[in-house]
Order: structure tokens, then sequence, then C-alpha cells
């Protein structure tokens, strides 16, 4: 199997830019957001704001999309750009082991701030990390 190159990023973090060049190769099995549409709206979704009743899609789980994404690194390279915070519980080092990891920070005051813009009723959970985290520089 291929190793998985991972962009992990926040919402809001200019990261589908990086991603778009990165389909722009043309060598790359390109994904979006991939755990992403499990974790709004699969069989079982985490999404804060999931209401019984809201749509979901049958057959699509966490574990769902982690075979599907390894079906496609035994063909060929895959390239993933998604949020961490999404599968945050099922980090342990056999799942991280099939990646190479790259990484885009956006300060989190214009990540916020785009995030309001857009949804302004956004929950915490959707930021990617603390909103109320204690600042170790303030």
């Amino acid at each position: 199997m291929h190793k998985i190159l991972a962009l992990w990023a926040l919402p809001r973090s200019t990261s589908t830019a990086f991603e778009w060049m990165m389909r722009q190769r043309g060598d790359l099995d390109c994904l979006h957001e991939p755990f992403g549409e499990a974790w709004y709206q699969g069989e079982d979704p985490l999404w804060h704001r999931f209401k019984p009743g809201d749509v979901t899609t049958p057959g699509l789980t966490l574990d769902s999309v982690w075979r599907d994404i390894q079906t496609r690194a035994k063909k060929g390279p895959v390239f993933l750009k998604d949020f961490p915070h999404y599968i945050n519980h099922m980090w342990d080092a056999e799942f991280l082991s099939h990646f190479n990891h790259a990484f885009l920070i956006r300060d989190p005051a214009k990540t916020i701030t785009s995030m309001f813009k857009r949804w302004p009723d956004f929950a915490e959970g959707e930021v990617g990390f603390p909103v109320n985290a204690p600042c170790s520089n303030c």
C-alpha cells in the first residue's frame, strides 16, 4: 500500500487552495475532506449540531471512509485534505503510520473570524481546536 499524503488543516485555513494545487499535478488520487462527510452526515454523525431526523447517508461511516482510502492507496498514490478533529478518536500509532503528514496552520483569529462570517452559528467543536483554550503567551 502507498503511504497516503495527508494535509491536516482547520476549517477556513485556505487548505482547499492547497488541495487544488495538488490536484493539478495529475498523479494523485485526491480526496476532499473524506472523513468530514461521515462526520457531518454519516450513519452515526459526530457533528455537534446534528439532530435526530437530519439527513444521513446509509452505509457512510468513518470506518467505511477509511476502508475506501486504504483501497485507493493499494492502487496508487493518494492525497487527502481533511480536518483532524473529525477523527481525533481514531488516532493511534498504527492508524497514523499509514500517512505522510503535512499541516497547514492559520492564525486562529483569522480562521474563527472567517467561520463567523460564513456560519455565525458554528459550534465550538467545528473550529478544530478549543475556542476557550488558555493562552500560554497571554
